[in-house]
């Protein structure tokens, strides 16, 4: 009977260690998972947005600019990316109007870019989004997560080639010429994290002595 009452007490306070041991286990394992994954989408977003932009250059430098629209929506359509976006640098949105054609034409001195036949009121910058899109204004890259969602505002650095038709903007003491927004899931992490710590107390509940 003694015996039976000391293995009982035994096996109870045995029981309580693991189950600490298992708690900080999940503690530990939820922060290094989240913070593990968290540094997945913030690289792979910032190579989305790296790819982007040289995509974007390629079109520009190639006398193509008004085709930015469709590419732009083309993107928007064909990719799983919550939102992207081209910003000017007061915070208004490009490629959805004719302002920037109408200042490239004026300072070419003829009629080298076409009217878009859209008569779209450009968007700005959301003021949740000030700050840190002044920061990328002035060249820094900046990562915001906001609810289910990671953006990324990457600064689009002017080019020696790009003034042959944005001269009118002359010699600019700023490098950058624009902004690009990209927004991505990233409610996809939780529920990851949540399925492994669901899946693991069982794995060591049927280690457990009977």
């Amino acid at each position: 009977m003694v015996r039976s009452r000391l293995g009982l007490r035994l096996s109870a306070i045995l029981g309580g260690a693991l189950a600490l041991l298992l708690a900080g286990g999940l503690i530990w394992l939820d922060q290094s998972e989240h913070q593990h994954m968290t540094q997945q989408v913030e690289k792979s977003t910032e190579q989305s947005a790296l790819a982007l932009e040289a995509s974007l250059k390629s079109i520009m430098l190639a006398g193509e600019g008004p085709i930015a629209h469709d590419w732009l929506k083309r993107v928007k359509r064909t990719t799983n990316f919550d939102d992207v976006r081209i910003y000017r640098r007061d915070g208004t949105e490009a490629f959805v109007d004719n302002t920037t054609i109408d200042r490239v034409n004026a300072w070419l001195g003829k009629k080298r870019f076409e009217h878009h036949d859209r008569g779209v009121n450009p968007g700005t910058i959301p003021p949740s989004l000030g700050k840190p899109f002044a920061a990328a204004v002035a060249g820094t890259e900046t990562r915001i997560s906001e609810g289910d969602h990671l953006t990324l505002l990457l600064p689009i650095h002017i080019e020696n080639a790009c003034l042959k038709c944005h001269g009118y903007d002359g010699s600019p003491v700023n490098p950058v010429r624009g902004v690009l927004k990209l927004s991505v899931p990233a409610g996809g992490l939780d529920k990851a994290i949540v399925n492994q710590k669901t899946e693991i107390p069982l794995v060591e509940a049927a280690n457990l002595p009977v």
